[in-house]
């Protein structure tokens, strides 16, 4: 909790901070948050947003961070798991995950576990960890124009401390879960997709 403190002290003054982490694949939403992301780009914002993460669609991101004008889209090379990857991820306001079809969601885990709201299109694997205005923001699949809405609701000083009630509400969840309880509930929910 208290490097959670110390994170959201770091953050106050200065610009909000998003970030996706996963695999730079179409499965992965990555098209339509980069499509997003030119939608908010459109006007004068002051936003850092970090895609961490490898893949097919690498070239793709780095091509979009060469021509955003306004965003500061940094392509960051994935970080272990564990202390690093934690504190990188305590650092920001927000994870957005624009996944487009049914996924394993520790992403969510580890942002709730940081206190770090959630982004999400309205998946199956994701409705069964997000609910929608507790602990982040469910989405209709694939909608670029709702997923713009969301970021730019991020930018809205006024809306910070509601939107870190998502991340604290989100804490709350995640300490209901230890490491093994999270993976076994992963398991559960693999194996319901295959029968």
């Amino acid at each position: 909790a208290e490097q959670i403190e110390a994170a959201r002290a770091d953050a106050d003054g200065r610009s909000p901070h998003l970030m996706y982490v996963g695999r730079l694949d179409p499965a992965k939403g990555i098209e339509a948050l980069l499509a997003a992301l030119a939608d908010v780009d459109a006007a004068e914002v002051d936003l850092t947003f970090t895609v961490m993460g490898a893949g097919q669609l690498l070239s793709r991101v780095e091509s979009a961070a060469a021509s955003l004008h306004h965003i500061r889209l940094v392509v960051a090379r994935p970080v272990p798991y564990g202390e690093e990857f934690f504190r990188v991820l305590r650092g920001v306001d927000g994870l957005v995950v624009p996944n487009l079809g049914d996924e394993q969601p520790r992403n969510v885990f580890d942002a709730f576990s940081q206190a770090v709201p959630v982004i999400a299109f309205d998946t199956s694997g994701l409705r069964s960890i997000v609910t929608d205005g507790v602990d982040g923001h469910l989405l209709p699949t694939g909608n670029v124009a709702a997923l713009a809405d969301a970021i730019r609701e991020f930018l809205v000083p006024a809306t910070r401390v509601s939107l870190r009630a998502l991340g604290d509400a989100g804490h709350r969840r995640a300490q209901r879960y230890d490491h093994d309880l999270m993976h076994a509930r992963r398991a559960d929910f693999v194996a319901g997709l295959k029968r």
